[in-house]
C-alpha cells in the first residue's frame, strides 16, 4: 500500500526536490513551504551530518510526508543511522558468519 501511494504521489508531483549537504535548519524552513505548494516528496542525501535529524523531524512533523535517504553508500551507513544498537550489534554478528 505504502509504495503504491508514494508511486502515485511521485507521478503526480513529477517532481521530488533534494536537498544535498543542506543543515537541518534550513531544511526544517523549507519543507513547510513545499507542502503549501502541493509537494509531499523530498530527497535528503546522506552527505550532511545532520541528515538522519532532518528526515526524522520531517516525519515526526508529518508522517504523511515521504522521504527519501539518498546517497547512502556503504550498508554501514544505513544500519548506523537508523537501526538501534542492540539490532546493530546482532545484525553485524550475523553479517560476520
Amino acid at each position: 500500500m505504502m509504495n503504491e501511494k508514494l508511486i502515485a504521489c511521485i507521478q503526480s508531483e513529477r517532481i521530488v526536490p533534494l536537498f544535498r549537504k543542506k543543515s537541518q535548519a534550513f531544511i526544517s524552513a523549507l519543507v513547510p513551504v513545499l507542502a503549501q505548494t502541493g509537494f509531499h516528496t523530498v530527497e535528503i542525501t546522506m552527505e550532511s551530518s545532520e541528515a538522519a535529524a532532518s528526515i526524522n523531524a520531517i516525519k515526526r512533523n508529518d508522517p504523511s510526508f515521504f522521504v527519501g535517504a539518498g546517497t547512502v553508500k556503504p550498508l554501514r551507513m544505513l544500519i548506523e543511522h537508523w537501526m538501534p544498537a542492540q539490532t546493530l550489534s546482532s545484525r553485524q554478528s550475523s553479517m560476520r558468519q
